[in-house]
């Protein structure tokens, strides 16, 4: 152990610095840095997982489980239909999906991961959703990494909502906001960590969001990666294989809380149509994209770069929206703030569905066009292929001019 640390970077630093010249916050940053190398030494590694769905009885800590909506059945509309056919990514039984169920459960000492979101029982073992992500839980981060036998400790309740996906925008807003409609019905206060990693702009939306039995405290991710709780409140997510499985009430209670917050009224005034470009988008860009807005703009279409808004100005843009022209993106997940508005999706070469489906919760038109690049590769990747599926969902794509002023002078016509 000795002749481990002996040849570490802590020890190299602390032999280089001058003991008179060592500042207090030195000492505290290198005595806890010491602390950190000590508890991974003598922690283990993760190597357990169980499932929330089928062992709950066998869950070490597990003190209370709640379930807020059942799994279900989402009968897809005729005209998304033919996109779901076309992916490979989320399991479709017919002209159905099902959605996962939606809960809360209290776990008495419990860790956290507060780097990847992942959560572990009293007895160190990694918790799992579904039963069905057994198959792949060894790819996930933190399975096999070493779990600090002493972590710092969190009294009282505590949750989190973060997961290695929340710097994603959509699923900051679409999949882990929603569990603070969760987390209100549990009543009692709570402490939320989030990592002090966590962008100014999410945190900001976090606290307009935020129920009042809920208070923010910022840990820090280089000094405290492992959290253990009294009293870990576990929210379950609430998208799934790109599949969202919001309810009704998730999204009234975002919808709602945030036009409150905004001074915006629960009535939509539908009056822009708008093309959300891609132009400054690391990922799949649109590669004729100049043609897209000048058709656009004959058609009476505004084009919007949304990395140039502040989120204010992105929820007022959506909540006047009348038509809503977009490549596949986050950026489409601002859907959420509008009305029974037509929505164009210019989709990805893997035809993931996940905007069909939102759009259907919302209750809003959908349409969608294939990029040219879709013939090319008939045979998607499946989910089981994470990495190929990313990869080609990633790459940019071509808009078939003839087939978009086509699919607009229909959408028009319906308005």
């Amino acid at each position: 152990m000795w002749e481990n640390f002996r040849h570490s970077r802590i020890h190299a630093e602390l032999r280089s610095l001058k003991p008179l010249r060592m500042s207090i916050r030195t000492v505290k940053k290198y005595a806890h840095q010491l602390f950190r190398y000590w508890n991974l030494r003598t922690g283990r590694g993760l190597r357990q997982y169980i499932s929330l769905e089928s062992q709950r009885a066998h869950i070490t800590g597990l003190v209370d489980y709640h379930t807020l909506f059942p799994a279900e059945d989402i009968i897809i509309t005729p005209d998304r239909l033919p996109l779901l056919q076309h992916q490979n990514i989320v399991p479709l039984e017919q002209d159905r999906v099902r959605t996962m169920s939606v809960f809360w459960a209290v776990l008495q000492s419990a860790k956290v991961d507060m780097n990847s979101g992942a959560t572990l029982s009293a007895d160190d073992k990694l918790l799992i959703t579904l039963d069905e992500y057994a198959k792949s839980v060894e790819n996930h981060p933190t399975y096999g990494s070493v779990v600090p036998a002493r972590p710092r400790f969190f009294e009282g309740n505590c949750t989190i909502i973060h997961s290695l996906a929340s710097a994603n925008y959509y699923h900051w807003l679409i999949d882990c906001l929603p569990s603070l409609y969760a987390l209100k019905m549990f009543e009692q206060p709570i402490n939320l960590l989030i990592p002090d990693t966590l962008t100014p702009k999410y945190r900001h939306i976090l606290e307009l969001c935020l129920p009042s039995n809920l208070k923010i405290v910022t840990t820090s991710l280089y000094l405290d990666r492992w959290i253990q709780a009294e009293n870990l409140i576990y929210s379950s997510r609430v998208t799934s294989l790109h599949l969202p499985s919001l309810r009704p009430a998730h999204l009234n209670y975002l919808r709602s809380t945030l036009f409150d917050k905004l001074g915006l009224p629960d009535k939509h005034e539908q009056k822009h149509n708008i093309f959300i470009s891609r132009k400054k988008a690391e990922r799949r860009q649109i590669t004729n994209d100049a043609a897209v807005q000048k058709l656009l703009q004959d058609c009476g279409f505004q084009s919007y770069v949304l990395e140039e808004m502040s989120f204010e100005e992105q929820v007022r843009l959506f909540h006047s929206a009348k038509v809503v022209v977009a490549g596949h993106g986050a950026g489409l997940s601002n859907v959420l703030f509008s009305g029974q508005i037509s929505v164009l999706e210019l989709a990805s070469i893997t035809a993931t569905p996940t905007f069909a489906l939102l759009t259907q919760l919302l209750g809003q038109n959908y349409d969608y066009l294939l990029p040219q690049q879709y013939s090319a590769h008939r045979d998607l990747p499946t989910q089981s292929d994470r990495r190929a599926h990313h990869r080609l969902n990633d790459t940019p794509i071509t808009v078939d001019l003839q087939e978009l002023k086509a699919t607009l002078e229909r959408i028009m016509a319906r308005k």
